[in-house]
């Protein structure tokens, strides 16, 4: 994961790492994931949450799964299997502990 937070520095979106064709649903799932965090999650550094690393997405009609780092200064969270149904914007984080590193 370290490793990802280094590629970040280069010029390369790190949560941009998809297939062309899946490009504008997976955007668009991680602004709502980021969105929705943001909304229960107040940053410790003032600084706005992004997305730091992709993990993994897949798509299913129009829910999107995606598991990614979530950052705000030098805090950080990871979220996994998270599903947006880009359709009607339902976000839904699984049942998680809270891990921050």
């Amino acid at each position: 994961f370290f490793f990802a937070l280094i590629q970040t520095m280069g010029n390369e979106d790190p949560c941009a790492a998809v297939p062309a064709e899946q490009k504008a649903d997976v955007q668009k799932a991680i602004d709502m994931v980021l969105a929705e965090h943001s909304k229960k999650n107040k940053s410790p550094s003032g600084e706005a949450w992004h997305c730091s690393a992709l993990m993994s997405h897949s798509i299913e009609g129009s829910v999107v799964t995606v598991g990614m780092a979530i950052c705000s200064g030098m805090e950080c969270s990871m979220v996994n299997g998270v599903s947006v149904d880009i359709a009607s914007g339902q976000v839904k984080f699984p049942a998680q502990k809270k891990g921050f590193f």
